[in-house]
């Protein structure tokens, strides 16, 4: 075999080597990438969740001062009517009132959990994401330099056996028979 073909199979070897690098290399910088977006929303789904757990909070004094007052206009209204709002029906009605308010204000820390979590999972989720991107960002870099060593192996086994063909011997590895 010439010289000049040897440099042209030393020169494809190198040049797939090099391919299969650079491929493998963009592979893990374009995982890294989306486990880094993945860290980011992982960031925004957990600030989700306290801007979340505040308006809950908001909203449930409000309901809370809605009720007080509404509770306070009822046993007004009571009164001024001539009802004795310590016993009887006007009793009943207060109790009745006072547990639907906390039932309402109950309700409200119960969506607000809800809505708190939802935002706590998907964090979860983005962080899982994103572990197994800059796990697999790992791989396709290795796998860049295996494919590489694979290609040159290959290459030189491929020069080898065609030089052994053309010698007339029966072995690759040198022997004769």
């Amino acid at each position: 075999m010439s010289w000049i073909a040897v440099g042209v199979t030393i020169a494809a070897a190198a040049t797939k080597a090099i391919g299969s690098v650079q491929e493998g290399n963009a592979r893990a910088a374009q995982l890294n990438q989306q486990g880094a977006q993945a860290d980011y929303n992982a960031q925004l789904a957990e600030q989700n969740a306290v801007v979340a757990w505040q308006q809950g909070t908001a909203q449930e004094a409000a309901v809370r001062r809605r009720a007080g007052g509404i509770l306070g206009e009822q046993a007004a209204a009571l009164a001024e009517s001539g009802f004795d709002i310590t016993s009887g029906s006007a009793l009943a009605i207060a109790k009745q009132s006072a547990t639907n308010a906390e039932l309402d204000s109950l309700s409200t820390i119960y969506n607000t959990d809800l809505r708190a979590r939802g935002f706590k999972v998907a964090a979860e989720q983005e962080r899982y994401q994103a572990s197994l991107s800059h796990a697999g960002a790992g791989a396709a870099r290795t796998a860049g330099y295996w494919g590489a060593a694979t290609g040159i192996v290959n290459s030189a086994a491929s020069y080898y056996g065609g030089m052994g063909a053309r010698s007339g011997g029966g072995s690759t590895f040198g022997g004769g028979g």
